[in-house]
């Protein structure tokens, strides 16, 4: 499997969209073949692990049998919230493209899973 496309949109550190190219650098002479994130303490490096962890895994993520009130308190606290104002937003999405290969046809997969916070529970 090879990521090719992160876009979080209202998703941990990062409000509106923002979108990462995962694609490895490649020419004729030069193979690029690694993909490098950084940045100071809680700039939100983890979190785009973590978008492609929910993007994948959903519900799953926090382990089988986990209860949804759980997974709905995960999602409200990964949905953008300025530190500084307070600002919060209403909605979250990932969306995550990657290529698979298997016996040497490869196909393309987008999965997008997003989310909306009402009062009294979260609407995915």
């Amino acid at each position: 499997m090879m990521f090719t496309n992160l876009m979080v949109n209202n998703f941990g550190p990062y409000k509106d969209r923002h979108e990462f190219d995962l694609r490895p650098e490649t020419d004729d002479v030069n193979s690029r073949p690694i993909i490098l994130f950084g940045g100071l303490n809680g700039s939100g490096k983890t979190k785009l692990l973590e978008a492609i962890q929910l993007a994948l895994y959903g519900p799953s993520i926090l382990g089988p049998r986990t209860a949804v009130a759980k997974y709905h308190r995960l999602l409200r606290r990964w949905t953008y919230r300025s530190e500084l104002t307070g600002e919060t937003s209403e909605s979250a999405t990932i969306v995550l493209d990657f290529d698979h290969n298997f016996i040497g046809r490869t196909e393309h997969y987008t999965v997008i899973r997003s989310w909306k916070l009402l009062k009294t529970k979260v609407s995915e």
